[in-house]
């Protein structure tokens, strides 16, 4: 965002020891806001990196790592210390990242996309014992023109899949956008206290 996008893909192959500097900034500038935050209260921090597009990230992992993720380790590490947990946002398809994902160390991965190709039930079975999950539930098909009944079904099983042994936090994979019928919302809500509170199938 502060360069741009397309500057910042020139920069990668034309700038990348400047580029190296900037992220080595912006690292130490989020680990201060970070321990401001705590120092207010927070009991959690969140992070937010959006390097993948729906069929995977902007970059090439080796780069991404040597370019943004080592970084973001950096913060993850330091935030740790001050005793509270990290949470990443990141959309995109993340088949070709996630284990430099789990890597930083965070505690917590959100989005999921489900139209991003992301499985969360596999990443579930694979890294579950490593970080939670948050999110999964579409934005882009399911709650904009999906039935109240679709809704209810999917948010079943979700938690029977994916939230059963814990370590998920159901919600959506971005905010909940005008287009959501009201009555879709409620639904998602309403099931994920019924089958989160009840045996399946009791």
């Amino acid at each position: 965002l502060l360069i741009g996008f397309t500057n910042y893909m020139y920069y990668v192959f034309s700038h990348k020891e400047e580029l190296k500097l900037l992220m080595d900034r912006l690292a130490d500038l989020q680990i201060e806001i970070a321990k401001e935050a705590v120092r207010r209260g927070a009991g959690c921090i969140w992070l937010a990196n959006d390097f993948a597009f729906n069929d995977g990230p902007f970059i090439s992992p080796e780069l991404l790592w040597e370019l943004d993720f080592q970084y973001e380790k950096r913060i993850v590490d330091e935030v740790h210390k001050l005793g509270v947990p990290v949470v990443l946002h990141a959309c995109g398809n993340q088949r070709a990242t996630i284990d430099m994902v789990v890597e930083l160390g965070i505690d917590a991965l959100h989005a999921m996309q489900p139209s991003a190709s992301n499985d969360i039930r596999q990443i579930k079975s694979r890294y579950g014992k490593k970080i939670s999950l948050i999110g999964n539930v579409d934005i882009s098909r399911l709650l904009p023109f999906g039935t109240p009944w679709e809704v209810d079904q999917a948010v079943k099983g979700l938690v029977q899949d994916v939230g059963r042994d814990g370590g998920y936090v159901l919600t959506t994979c971005n905010g909940i956008m005008e287009d959501v019928p009201v009555a879709n919302a409620i639904t998602m809500h309403l099931a994920c206290e019924k089958y989160g509170h009840y045996p399946i199938g009791g």
